[in-house]
């Protein structure tokens, strides 16, 4: 099967040819125009390829915002189960339960929670070590900043706060 590439240099050099002589026999002028039939019947198809992959694309993304939207319901019931389990076993004293197929726990743990004008308020107080840089944006490095209020340093924007999270294994 010969390619689009090869078609269209084979073409160019008959035109070359045809060019530079005064005249084009009937043999020549038909394989033209066979070549340029050929070519644009290549062009056809790779344009039916190119739709193809476009609804494929399309099907695709379609599908990927829907299983998006799956994974945000299982998240949210997931951070809502545990949350439940935490509650209830605090509120019932228990720190851990042992069953013969898992092991449940409750732990604290320190987590670093930071609000929007955060990034503002380490501009202005020239704490850019509390910063680091992300190509195209500047984000918060919430370790740096655990760190500097554990030194006794108070941020407005910035506080750390004890959680408790559910260990199963």
């Amino acid at each position: 099967m010969t390619t689009l590439y090869e078609l269209a240099a084979e073409y160019q050099k008959l035109l070359d040819i045809a060019l530079e002589s005064d005249e084009i026999d009937d043999e020549t002028f038909e394989y033209i125009q066979k070549l340029d039939g050929a070519i644009e019947k290549k062009i056809e198809n790779i344009a039916c390829v190119i739709k193809e992959l476009e609804n494929n694309t399309g099907i695709v993304n379609n599908e990927i915002d829907r299983l998006s939207e799956r994974a945000s319901r299982y998240y949210k019931n997931l951070k809502a189960l545990k949350s439940y389990v935490v509650n209830t076993m605090e509120q019932v004293g228990k720190k851990k339960i042992e069953t013969p197929t898992m092991t449940l726990g409750v732990r604290k743990s320190e987590s670093t929670e930071i609000d929007n004008e955060f990034i503002e308020e380490a501009k202005e107080k020239n704490l850019y070590k509390l910063m680091r840089i992300v190509p195209e944006r500047v984000e918060a490095d919430k370790t740096a900043i655990k760190e500097y209020i554990k030194q006794g340093n108070k941020l407005e924007h910035a506080k750390i706060v004890e959680k408790k999270n559910l260990s199963i294994r």
